[in-house]
């Protein structure tokens, strides 16, 4: 008798145990996997979770944005779809990449991922990744120079979420001191020249070290600016223009003025480097040329006095940008939904010290990052080509190796640039 009511215990507390998970995966939010492994969401399959239609997975890494900034976005996805969503939150953007990496090797990627914009064009010719479609109310909820960096033709590979771009910024101390107005819109390279050499100090016994006028990067996307703004853009949206009959005498101009004032003009940091911002943000610098991503370090500096504007111009005006945005793998069996996921996703910055991407009502912006937003519509995304990323490695290579020596020639940089790009 005693062992017959210990079965119909047993027998109950297991059916109870039964609904109880039941409800359970039912109700369920997203799950957040803090590791590196992927996490299976729903065990079942989407035919026995009441009220879904189907399942899709998206990556991502937590770190600067909470994961829980991810949940949100994605239960709200839940409810408008009735689509459950599989999210893996990585601890780190390094085993994010890894993992990205093995399944692009794999060819088992999920549904919808984070990559950069000079991505996509490897990603799209290898077959990995889908077209998005863009609908006519995309151009008011994205910022349009920003939403090109994605754009090839009349395709879109992703939604951006974040961007950068390449700005002047300047410490207002500097130019009181010597009464001169702040930099803005009017600036030109030969204003550039000018007023740095007037707001150089140099060493004294006050001050042991000089307070450099520009800290001046050469790198690959700082000459394409230099260059696009003498009237010789290194590439043209579709090909490389290094050399070109039309373009040579204008990127001859853009490599002359860079060399003059990192190598003739004792008022920026030597030697040369590709690193921006650093001795601006120390008050060892003027002026910087550099991303957005340093307002966020300046914001940490309440002593200092600064402000951003757009690069001086010459013949015209240019700058580089680079963004993050959210794809849609190849192999996913229901593309258009993913792209709604995509979209959504992309609402919410994954860097902190990057600028959203998306424009919709209620961005609130500061002065200062209103000076991207606006340099936004002219700015000149890196070249649409495959091997891009390897190749700006290899040209900021060689840029500090030719800045560096006794005479460095424009002529001879762009020759050897025209060999590497054949």
């Amino acid at each position: 008798m005693a062992m017959h009511r210990w079965g119909i215990t047993l027998a109950v507390v297991a059916i109870l145990l039964v609904l109880a998970g039941a409800l359970w995966v039912t109700m369920r939010g997203p799950v957040l996997d803090k590791t590196s492994s992927p996490l299976t969401v729903d065990a079942e399959s989407p035919a026995l979770v009441p009220g879904s239609v189907g399942k899709l997975s998206a990556w991502i890494f937590t770190g600067e944005i909470p994961g829980a900034a991810w949940e949100r976005i994605v239960r709200e996805f839940e409810k408008s779809s009735g689509y459950r969503v599989q999210l893996t939150v990585y601890d780190s953007e390094e085993k994010y990449r890894e993992s990205l990496r093995v399944a692009l090797a794999e060819r088992r990627l999920p549904d919808v991922f984070l990559i950069e914009s000079t991505e996509a064009e490897a990603l799209k010719q290898a077959g990995q990744i889908a077209p998005v479609e863009v609908t006519p109310g995309d151009a008011a909820e994205w910022v349009p120079g920003v939403l090109a960096t994605f754009q090839r033709g009349d395709k879109t590979l992703g939604f951006p979420s974040e961007f950068t771009l390449l700005s002047l910024y300047y410490n207002t101390a500097s130019f009181d001191r010597v009464g001169v107005a702040y930099p803005d819109v009017h600036w030109t390279w030969e204003t550039l020249l000018g007023i740095s050499q007037a707001i150089y100090r140099a060493p004294s016994n006050d001050q042991g070290e000089p307070l450099y006028s520009l800290e001046l990067p050469l790198r690959f996307d700082v000459w394409q600016a230099f260059a696009a703004q003498a009237g010789g853009s290194l590439y043209d949206g579709t090909s490389w223009q290094v050399g070109t009959p039309k373009t040579l005498a204008a990127q001859v101009k853009s490599l002359t003025y860079l060399r003059d004032f990192l190598k003739r003009y004792v008022i920026v940091p030597r030697p040369p480097s590709a690193v921006s911002g650093k001795l601006f943000v120390q008050g060892r610098a003027s002026m910087a040329i550099a991303g957005a991503e340093l307002l966020r370090e300046l914001r940490s500096r309440p002593d200092l006095r600064w402000g951003v504007a757009p690069l001086p111009k010459d013949e015209n005006r240019s700058t580089v940008v680079k963004a993050r945005g959210w794809t849609v793998s190849a192999q996913c069996t229901s593309p258009k939904d993913a792209a709604r996921l995509a979209r959504a996703l992309a609402t919410q910055p994954s860097r902190s010290n990057w600028l959203s991407a998306h424009a919709g009502p209620g961005a609130s912006r500061s002065t200062a990052e209103q000076v991207f937003y606006s340099a936004a519509a002219y700015a000149q995304p890196l070249p649409f080509i495959a091997t891009a990323p390897e190749l700006e490695r290899i040209i900021n290579e060689e840029l500090l190796r030719w800045i560096n020596q006794d005479n460095p020639s424009p002529e001879a940089m762009i020759e050897w640039s025209q060999k590497l790009l054949k």
